[in-house]
């Protein structure tokens, strides 16, 4: 047999030394205050080194008290949940970066994940100052409707608990409504995070037929280690991921795109669907990405192909702040492909930020055989997040197409992506995901630091949250069936 070559053998072995599972902390570990003074003295670091967009919502002043106020603050020792909570997670929302996330270590998320811990036992759905009962989790006398109005828990009105829930939750500049759909979709357990775990919540009610009650709630407490939350109707899933059918009621044509994942072959999906509405003649296309939280950027250049009039770009600008991933301090096996795009493909510019000339110079040229060149109304949301909204960005003003919804949770000017490594603390574990290319599509554009905003605002109801009417939907429905001019009878099959 032959001898294997010293190099690939050094990076086999390193391979599998590395590759080794990390000691399992359970979640009533304590950490030394030293060591956590440590592990978000690094997490500072992190983020002053790879961060692109670090200063942009937060001057580097205000970042430096910041930092040693909650540096000041960790005198006794604490658990990873009240470290990642108390300081880690709010330290990081101050940027005002949907893409910069943290996390527990992968055993304590695994570990929550087979035994999930008591939780407040209502999903709500929330919106503004509004917080709407969609159904309550375990059995007993004591059940709230669907459609109640929360007024207070624990005596906190619904404002104050959304507020102090957002310092939390990371977004791209001002816009909040990705964080309405994370409190909508996970409140059971932020509550429960955030404000403590209680064996009962006092939860002050207006029911639907108007009377104001204060209601006692037991927390819910799983079955058995293992089962997970009931899901109930808290946030309502599309059957798959790429959807496209006919909209016989409207006439319209529909593509439901949840997100931009090249792997589910998005280009077959595409051609398809849009040479089925070139045959078939249909005039008016209703795009459906509210829940759509990105993927990769070139797929949703793809579809803009389909509805663009002329050749376009998707950046302007695609620059990093650093060429290498020192300061995170990972494995030579981890996040390699960040590291070779990072050395090979970009070039430093005269601002001195590292280039990705790829993506500033990209071209897309509309598609000609199967281009939509009708009426066209594209719905976002809050989730419309990362690579979604920078296609609302793309299309927003467009001919013949109408944006319809709600301000998307990614930013208009100016989001932060294309590459995501993440790295853990070296003493809690906890990981940090951080993007490394700030995009802006166009640098002439308002810096507003907001969310790509609709041509018409489809906010939600009580009445439509309480009978599950699809409001922005229908919405589109309406308009498409009132812009077409009376010509005798029309049959709609339903």
């Amino acid at each position: 047999m032959k001898h294997l070559p010293l190099l690939p053998l050094c990076m086999i072995l390193g391979i599998l030394s590395c590759s080794l599972p990390r000691q399992v902390h359970p979640p009533e570990t304590k950490w030394p205050a030293s060591q956590l003074q440590e592990d978000l003295a690094h997490a500072k670091r992190v983020m002053e080194a790879c961060h692109p967009s670090l200063y942009a919502y937060l001057p580097k002043e205000d970042w430096e008290l910041s930092y040693q106020a909650l540096r000041s603050s960790l005198q006794d020792s604490l658990t990873t949940h009240q470290f990642l909570y108390g300081s880690v997670l709010p330290f990081l929302a101050q940027i005002r970066c949907g893409h910069t996330q943290a996390t527990y270590p992968r055993g304590l998320s695994r570990h929550f994940r087979e035994s999930p811990p008591p939780a407040f036992p209502l999903f709500l759905r929330c919106w503004s100052d509004t917080m709407m009962v969609l159904s309550q989790m375990g059995e007993g006398d004591n059940l709230v409707p669907r459609g109640a109005l929360v007024t207070s828990i624990d005596g906190m009105a619904p404002a104050e608990i959304r507020d102090r829930i957002f310092q939390f939750l990371p977004s791209d500049g001002y816009s909040q409504h990705l964080s309405y759909h994370r409190l909508s979709t996970s409140f059971p357990s932020l509550y429960r995070n955030i404000f403590g775990l209680r064996a009962s919540y006092r939860v002050g009610l207006r029911l639907p037929d108007g009377r104001d009650t204060l209601r006692v709630l037991p927390n819910y407490v799983p079955a058995k280690p293992g089962s997970p939350l009931p899901r109930g109707d808290r946030a309502r899933r599309q059957d798959q991921a790429l959807r496209f059918f006919h909209d016989t009621l409207s006439g319209a044509a529909v593509l439901r795109v949840s997100t931009f994942d090249q792997r589910l072959g998005m280009r077959r999906f595409y051609r398809r669907s849009f040479r089925a509405i070139r045959r078939t003649g249909i005039r008016d296309l209703i795009i459906d990405i509210r829940t759509n939280g990105g993927g990769y950027v070139d797929q949703q250049a793809q579809l803009a192909r389909y509805l663009k009039r002329n050749v376009f770009r998707v950046a302007d600008t695609a620059a990093a702040v650093t060429r290498g991933l020192g300061a995170m301090q990972l494995p030579f096996y981890r996040a390699l492909t960040e590291r070779l795009v990072l050395s090979l493909l970009t070039r430093r510019g005269a601002d001195g930020k590292y280039h990705l000339r790829y993506w500033e110079r990209k071209t897309y040229h509309p598609h000609v055989r199967n281009a939509f060149y009708g009426r066209t109304h594209l719905l976002v949301a809050g989730p419309t997040f990362s690579a979604a909204a920078l296609f609302a960005t793309l299309m927003k003003g467009e001919a013949g197409l109408t944006l319809l919804g709600e301000e998307t949770g990614g930013g208009s000017y100016a989001s932060n992506g294309l590459l995501l490594p993440a790295c853990a603390l070296p003493h809690t574990g906890i990981r940090l995901t951080v993007p490394l290319f700030r995009i802006v599509p166009d640098r002439d554009a308002a810096r507003v630091g907001r969310g790509v905003m609709p041509d018409i605002t489809v906010p939600p109801t009580s009445q439509s949250v309480n009978r599950a009417i699809d409001l922005k939907f229908e919405t589109a429905r309406r308009r498409i069936l009132e812009s077409r001019p009376p010509s005798g009878e029309q049959r709609l099959n339903r």
